[in-house]
């Protein structure tokens, strides 16, 4: 039997926290498009 609740069973620890907080935001693909309707109505 596969436990696949292990993803919501655990809880990262602070140095998890820490780099998921300090991780740059933004989409790689598209890093000057603003808003995924300037991309759809180009």
């Amino acid at each position: 039997m596969i436990d696949f609740r292990s993803d919501t069973v655990t809880r990262p620890c602070d140095a998890m926290r820490n780099v998921m907080f300090s991780a740059p935001l933004g989409d790689d693909v598209y890093p000057n498009l603003r808003d995924p309707h300037e991309y759809l109505f180009m």
